[in-house]
């Protein structure tokens, strides 16, 4: 599914910023043109955000302006046909990009504080379970169940993420 960057979500990767999702994997990435991960949401182009990779590893990516990866990467602990709510977060004021799944801080990753992000053409959309579909190439598309996606323009706190109790 495809979701238009328009108005706030155009620039949303600029700033501080949490992406939520619940995911239900049916099997695990395969590697595809030698990577193995897929995208459960992101924005088109760099694949940032949240992800799983095919030995069960979550991760929350987030691209500074020279295109480095910043990411915070869980143990392997997806389990097909569990749901898994999952809360990535890129807090550019504290230079970190975290994971938390159930609403606990998993994974974190540092970074010089006030780096500018990657700067995403306004054409580029986000898109649910996959980053780049259509003309006989389907790059990087989670096989599984997607509910609940949230986007916030700042960065969840530990207490916002302890609180966050996702739908049964």
């Amino acid at each position: 599914m495809e979701i238009a960057a328009t108005g706030a979500l155009a620039t949303l990767n600029a700033g501080d910023y949490t992406v939520v999702a619940s995911f239900r994997p049916a099997e695990l990435p395969r590697p595809s043109e030698g990577e193995n991960f897929s995208v459960i949401v992101g924005r088109t182009g760099w694949t940032s955000d949240l992800h799983l990779d095919g030995d069960g590893r979550f991760f929350m990516q987030h691209f500074l302006a020279d295109q480095t990866p910043v990411t915070a990467q869980s143990q392997p602990l997806a389990e097909i046909g569990r749901w898994h709510h999952l809360i990535g977060i890129v807090d550019r004021t504290h230079g970190e990009t975290r994971l938390a799944i159930v609403g606990r801080l998993v994974a974190r990753a540092a970074w010089t504080a006030g780096s500018a992000a990657f700067a995403y053409p306004v054409e580029n959309p986000w898109r649910l379970g996959i980053s780049t579909p259509g003309d006989g190439l389907c790059r990087w598309a989670a096989s599984g169940e997607l509910r609940d996606v949230r986007l916030y323009d700042r960065a969840l706190d530990v207490h916002e993420i302890a609180r966050f109790t996702p739908n049964p």
